[in-house]
């Protein structure tokens, strides 16, 4: 890139500056910048990202990934079972979800879409006992609609105090 297309690139995007934020901010802004002594300027660490704690948290399949080679059948099960969520076959919904892990023990799991709460459920199955993958795959199959309104109305009377 010349030195002139530089220039004019700069000039660009300090104008874009300038026009979102005011000169006033950028003038200042410019002014905390250190001079440069022919060595690059550093970036701020992010203060809140995963990177900035030195690890990367693994998405769903990346920590499904990780098992294919020490537990094999493990990685077969979820493996099927990433499938049929991905076609929902099974928990279609996020609300069933969120019914399922509260059944598995997963305390709390994040996410307002199905697609946001995937990969946490499957990093939390991945730590799972064989024994214990294979009947929450199996009851994830009876979770539906109709399991999760009458888990509802069960808690409903009892805060009513009904028998």
């Amino acid at each position: 890139m010349s030195t002139s297309s530089r220039q004019s690139l700069l000039t660009e995007q300090i104008n874009v500056l300038v026009k979102h934020f005011g000169i006033e901010r950028v003038r200042k802004a410019v002014a905390k910048v250190p001079p440069e002594d022919g060595k690059e300027l550093r970036r701020p660490a992010r203060k809140n990202g995963a990177r900035s704690q030195g690890r990367i948290r693994p998405n769903g399949i990346s920590s499904l990934e990780s098992i294919r080679k020490t537990h094999p059948e493990k990685h077969r099960l979820l493996s099927e079972f990433v499938l049929r969520l991905k076609s929902r076959q099974v928990l279609p919904e996020s609300q069933d979800i969120r019914h399922f892990v509260q059944i598995i023990g997963l305390k709390e799991i994040g996410g307002k879409s199905r697609e946001d709460m995937l990969p946490k459920l499957i990093r939390f199955l991945v730590d799972q006992p064989i024994d214990k993958l294979r009947a929450d795959i199996e009851g994830a199959s009876n979770i539906s609609e109709q399991q999760r309104l009458m888990g509802f109305s069960v808690l409903t009377e009892k805060l009513l105090g009904k028998s």
